[in-house]
């Protein structure tokens, strides 16, 4: 009886061990980091407050994405770190979040038409109005990195730091 305790107290810790440092391997083989959204530079408010004030075209940078999107996965921490450097903050909204209403995403969708001329509304979507109501927008990553196969090269992400460096700046002009 107690030599079937062990072994069974054994074969948990064993199998613990293996599935516990089996995703720990995978995640730092693939890459993947974690999902966060709001830091001191990250600005987490209502979504609807957040969407009113795209649609008035209100200074600032926004960022609409969602948790289990690759590349805004990819694209987020670059961003919270070039905010920090730059002394700036974005608006974030999770699109999937439950905060985060149909009537919302409509009024999103239309503005990202008009900026992206696509049909749809894809993320990472970061927009930088500035003072007089100017508009930029970045979609994605860079055009050469699929995130759901690769993490950024460091060239890519250098290329990534200065498309993102540009919009923080014009979106403080």
């Amino acid at each position: 009886m107690k030599n079937k305790k062990m072994k069974l107290g054994l074969f948990i810790v064993l199998f613990a061990i293996i599935f516990g440092g089996g995703y720990i391997v995978t995640n730092k083989l693939n890459g993947t980091s974690a999902y966060v959204d709001e830091t001191a530079q990250l600005v987490k408010d209502n979504p609807a407050d957040v969407v009113s004030r795209l649609e008035a075209k209100e200074q600032g940078m926004y960022y609409f994405g969602f948790p289990t999107c690759p590349w805004c996965v990819e694209l987020l921490p670059v961003l919270d770190k070039e905010l920090q450097a730059d002394h700036g903050k974005a608006y974030t909204v999770d699109v999937r979040g439950k905060h985060y209403s149909d009537s919302d995403n409509a009024i999103v969708k239309k503005f990202s038409q008009t900026y992206t001329k696509e049909d749809k509304l894809y993320v990472p979507f970061v927009v930088a109005i500035n003072s007089s109501g100017d508009v930029k927008v970045h979609v994605g990553t860079v055009d050469d990195h699929d995130a759901t196969k690769d993490k950024m090269t460091k060239n890519q992400e250098k290329r990534l730091v200065k498309i993102l460096d540009k919009m923080i700046t014009f979106s403080q002009s």
